[in-house]
């Protein structure tokens, strides 16, 4: 028995696409842009991220200078004798 162009070696049909070549790319290319989005979001997040961080060091920098300078009055005070 002569197996027909069609069939493949176990005598099946092959599975035929309703899609056209184009689709599969189309998808992995939406797919590429959505991964590109959501790492652009993530680059944001970090961004805000570090910003905070750079503003919580400022803060606590300004803290310590503020209690350097509380410390450094009250040692002035009870260095004072009535």
């Amino acid at each position: 028995m002569r197996k027909s162009a069609e069939q493949t070696s176990a005598g099946t049909q092959p599975e035929t696409s309703t899609e056209s070549p184009e689709a599969p790319l189309k998808k992995a290319m939406q797919h590429i842009e959505k991964i590109r989005e959501a790492l652009k979001s993530v680059l944001t997040d970090f961004s805000e991220v570090l910003t905070t961080l750079k503003t919580a060091e400022k803060e606590k920098k300004c803290t310590e200078k503020e209690i350097d300078a509380i410390r450094s009055t009250l040692k002035q005070i009870q260095s004072v004798k009535i």
